[in-house]
């Protein structure tokens, strides 16, 4: 059995698998207010520790206002397109130490994420090509 079809399809998969790396939690549109928020019913307190937007500017250590189960915090600037990452500190089930988390957010100038967008035109050109490949004989 010829094994290249199955090696050109393992291919094209791992190839798809790295248009994603980060995940994080939602996008928004740039330069529009962004509320970040940490759920936790059990908290008294959550802090935001850092700030870091895509530039590497990194702001630190500011409190976030509580409302019901939710703490949140307005993000001081919208303006950079990329993964803002942040990271929140709180007493989780009166954790001591306390809980400690990093998470993400990602700003595009449209407020939607453009990655399904790669995931289709990865898989069209990937099968296109296994076709062409096929028709052609220049794979098998």
């Amino acid at each position: 059995m010829d094994k290249k079809p199955i090696l050109l399809i393992l291919c094209m998969l791992s190839l798809i698998s790295l248009t994603s790396a980060i995940d994080c939690w939602g996008e928004f549109e740039q330069n529009t207010e962004i509320v970040l928020i940490q759920k936790c019913p059990s908290c008294s307190y959550v802090n935001i520790t850092s700030i870091t937007y895509p530039d590497g500017t990194t702001f630190l250590n500011d409190e976030m206002v509580q409302t019901g189960i939710n703490f949140n915090y307005s993000l001081p600037d919208s303006s950079q397109i990329g993964i803002i990452s942040y990271g929140t500190i709180g007493d989780k089930n009166g954790a001591d130490p306390p809980y400690y988390e990093d998470l993400c957010i990602e700003i595009t100038p449209s407020g939607k994420s453009i990655s399904v967008g790669l995931y289709i035109i990865f898989i069209l050109i990937s099968f296109g090509l296994a076709i062409t490949g096929f028709t052609y004989k220049i794979i098998g």
